[in-house]
């Protein structure tokens, strides 16, 4: 979201490529955790986590192949968006392991 407000400035597309590129990873992780924790076996839990991992950057690159290439957005600001995104999710995944 603060991606998205951050390149209002340079117009309503930037806007919105920054926006999906956040929301991408925000989607990604989702499924990852949908995926990982479908069903709680020990057994298989790493096998879930690798496929979930798997579909999370599906996502994101299949995600950011029609920011760029199917609706002709900008490539910058979506890839702002993304680093973003996922700057956000290592500092949260930091500050929690640390608790």
């Amino acid at each position: 979201m603060l991606a998205g407000l951050i390149f209002l400035t340079l117009g309503r597309g930037a806007a919105l490529s920054a926006l999906a590129g956040g929301l991408l990873v925000a989607l990604g992780n989702a499924l990852l955790a949908a995926r990982v924790f479908a069903g709680m076996g020990a057994g298989a839990s790493l096998a879930r986590f690798l496929a979930g991992m798997l579909l999370k950057w599906v996502t994101v690159l299949g995600g950011l192949f029609l920011i760029t290439v199917r609706w002709h957005l900008p490539p910058a600001p979506a890839i702002a968006g993304l680093v973003l995104a996922l700057a956000v999710n290592l500092i949260t995944l930091k500050t929690s392991i640390k608790q």
